[in-house]
């Protein structure tokens, strides 16, 4: 069996699309884990603060009602509420996967500046508790509008040193 997981922050609408696609290919359920920002970056800092300006957060549940839109029946999508961040992402998605039995494949799906950071964890996470679960990532790419698109580039540096820093405090 295989499972779609969508880690959401409300900033991508390309993340959906391709988890619906990835869902017709494959038949598998999608997780849409946490729409909660990360409290890490609550409050951010420089060019992040002007992407947040730039950007309007999507609620998840209009997210959830595109993909549906996309003919994905509710019933395949489970929506995990309580992650905050990257790592209670992987580990209620883990829980989930638990509880669903026999899953061996899982389908990450994140936009391409963070979807290093988010396999990392999702990894170190599943190691963790010794599951054996094949993770194949599915980078997006938003390309409009041009300035979200711009701002995630410009914004990458600020990603690689989160993937540094949380190796240094051993969450990655």
């Amino acid at each position: 069996m295989e499972i779609i997981v969508v880690p959401d922050e409300g900033y991508s609408i390309s993340i959906y699309v391709k988890a619906a696609r990835l869902h017709k290919k494959h038949q598998c359920p999608i997780i849409v884990t946490g729409a909660n920002r990360d409290p890490e970056t609550q409050g951010s800092y420089g060019l992040k603060k002007l992407l947040e300006k730039a950007i309007t957060p999507i609620p998840v549940e209009k997210q959830i009602a595109r993909v549906i839109d996309l003919n994905v029946k509710h019933d395949h999508i489970i929506h995990e509420k309580e992650s905050g961040n990257t790592k209670e992402n992987a580990i209620n998605t883990l829980k989930i996967i638990e509880g669903l039995k026999g899953v061996q494949k899982l389908h990450l799906v994140y936009q391409f500046d963070g979807i290093l950071r988010k396999h990392l964890t999702f990894k170190k996470t599943i190691t963790h508790f010794e599951n054996k679960l094949n993770i194949v990532v599915h980078p997006t790419f938003d390309l409009f509008p041009l300035h979200i698109a711009f701002f995630r580039i410009v914004l990458m540096p600020s990603e690689l040193l989160r993937i540094i820093r949380y190796k240094i405090k051993g969450d990655l």
